[in-house]
């Protein structure tokens, strides 16, 4: 039994693929997805269509003719032959010619949804929600399997650990994505304890990932959640409709957790400042109070007519002096009472024997 190498093993395959007349001069449509540029001075990109997505190169040399009639999400028809990358260790379309064709079926939705959002607000600023001063609950909507909770929640307790993370699972990619994220910012909205702030996050991925992002029934989600919503999609990933509905937008999950988590020395010099201002408003209003008294005092004692005040009195010394009097004649009536009846009693007494 012969054994090859890896080398040898690509080297079959990439003979194979050259030797097909087939694959030599073929024209192939879709739309652009994922263009980016190699160090290597090389081209990257996917042709993509409703369910399927070829990669696609150019080589240095055709750069500056073939790339500059590229755009993402533009359709567009390529000429070239198809080659295997053994690098990459698959099969990809070498480009040499680029015909634009129009714009893709994803574009049009895409503008047209825009054009509606704009008309009713979803971009203005003043519907865009604050964030809370003090944050002491954050809502993670993300896959929880992906790294981005962990990088979220870490970077989150180093800058505060006073912090707590609820994680509402949901699917980030894929066609119910949409679906379970808009059930998720509901959830978190009926929640009896509610996340004070909510992100919505996930990893870096091809442009065709992010196509749950700018779907209506998220977006609307978003757009009446009582609870701000802090976008962190991707790596810098441009033209996300979400990341224009959100109340805030992070380039990346990690930028999330600072916006949103403040550092724990800060928090602490604003509630010290903020105790501060109280400490004083109290004294400045206690000096009002005192002074208002010593004001309010004086007024009274201009006020009291003496002659009125010196009747007043006497009236209440000749009340006490008769009070008094009128007690001490009862003492003495009562006394003689008692006296009369213990008589009464000893004389019934003496009569018995």
């Amino acid at each position: 039994m012969k054994v090859y190498t890896v080398n040898e093993c690509s080297e079959i395959i990439s003979e194979s693929i050259k030797k097909n007349y087939l694959n030599k001069n073929i024209n192939v449509e879709g739309t652009v997805s994922s263009l980016r540029e190699h160090f290597s001075g090389n081209c990257y990109f996917s042709l993509i269509d409703e369910s399927y997505k070829i990669s696609c190169k150019i080589n240095h040399m055709h750069l500056s003719f073939v790339k500059r009639k590229l755009k993402s999400g533009e359709k567009v028809i390529i000429s070239g032959n198809i080659l295997y990358d053994k690098y990459f260790g698959k099969p990809l379309l070498l480009a040499e010619r680029v015909i634009v064709s129009g714009k893709s079926q994803i574009q049009i939705e895409k503008e047209k949804l825009f054009k509606e959002l704009e008309e009713k607000g979803y971009f203005s600023v003043y519907s865009k929600k604050a964030l809370p001063e003090y944050v002491f609950i954050v809502g993670i909507i993300t896959s929880k399997s992906g790294a981005v909770v962990h990088d979220i929640i870490k970077t989150g307790r180093l800058r505060n650990k006073n912090v707590s993370y609820y994680i509402y699972n949901s699917a980030v990619q894929g066609e119910k994505a949409a679906l379970e994220m808009s059930k998720m910012i509901k959830l978190a909205n009926k929640s009896d304890v509610k996340p004070d702030v909510l992100i919505i996050a996930r990893g870096g991925g091809a442009e065709e990932d992010f196509k749950p992002f700018n779907e209506r029934i998220l977006l609307d989600a978003v757009y009446n959640s009582e609870i701000p919503v802090v976008s962190a999609i991707g790596h810098e990933v441009d033209d996300v409709l979400l990341d224009m509905v959100a109340d805030y937008r992070a380039s990346t999950p990690t930028q999330a957790a600072e916006l949103v988590v403040e550092e724990e020395k800060v928090l602490y010099s604003k509630i010290e400042f903020q105790l501060n201002c109280l400490k004083q408003v109290f004294k400045f209003k206690m000096e009002n109070k005192k002074s208002d008294f010593i004001i309010n005092l004086y007024k009274l004692r201009k006020s009291i007519n003496k002659t009125v005040l010196f009747d007043k009195m006497n009236e209440i010394i000749i009340f006490c002096r008769n009070l008094k009097q009128g007690y001490i004649k009862n003492i003495i009536a009562m006394q003689k009472k008692c006296i009369e009846n213990l008589i009464k009693l000893q004389e019934s007494y003496i009569n018995k024997f």
